[in-house]
């Protein structure tokens, strides 16, 4: 399993280096230094690499949403690679707030740009969290706790950045950093991302 740590501190060397996230996803650090997604998989009997964005630019979170866009391509059989499949490589997610304000600081690890960012038609945000729970050794209490789900996605839970998120997000319930604040963000994250295109079970909405 990736995390941003691990893949800034692969070095390049004079051949590619791959680190594995799971389910065939992993990234490849080129000689030049680039870091860029790839995707392993069978199709027809033969071994397949699927080629996509580039780290930083396309973070774990959404490189693991493509990961489970090309799976449901190929539980339909067809080949990601082939171009009736329309498979596109997963796009860095749009930060119109950073677009509005270019001087303004923002931590490196704001949550905020992944759950405003829109998702890809019809994603089972419950399915591909569950996956991705059961690679961090079920990822705590991500249904209900807003930390525990931050952490899942390999995002910033410190106090800080959950200040920020309820301020991005419109949420004033409670004292910064309480239970009540706490679990108004977590239904706000909900909310945001089945604004965004996401097919969010009841069990995550409530």
């Amino acid at each position: 399993m990736l995390t941003n740590s691990l893949i800034q501190s692969i070095l390049p060397s004079e051949r590619p280096v791959k680190k594995a996230d799971g389910g065939g996803l992993h990234i490849c650090v080129l000689p030049n230094g680039k870091a860029q997604w790839r995707l392993s998989y069978r199709f027809d009997y033969k071994q397949k690499t699927l080629k996509g964005g580039y780290f930083p630019d396309v973070s774990i979170d959404r490189a693991r949403v493509w990961r489970e866009e090309m799976k449901a391509l190929l539980a339909e059989g067809k080949d990601p690679a082939a171009p009736s499949a329309k498979a596109a490589p997963p796009q860095p997610a749009p930060t119109p707030a950073a677009a509005q304000a270019p001087t303004a600081a923002r931590p490196a690890a704001s949550p905020t740009p992944a759950v405003n960012a829109p998702l890809p038609g019809n994603v089972d945000v419950g399915a591909v969290l569950a996956e991705m729970a059961q690679l961090k050794d079920g990822g705590g209490n991500y249904r209900t706790s807003i930390v525990d789900l931050l952490k899942l996605l390999d995002l910033d839970s410190s106090l800080e950045a959950r200040k920020a998120l309820a301020d991005e997000l419109g949420v004033h319930a409670g004292d910064n950093g309480s239970a009540e604040q706490n679990i108004a963000l977590h239904k706000a994250v909900m909310q945001r991302l089945e604004e965004n295109g996401g097919l969010v079970p009841d069990d995550l909405r409530n």
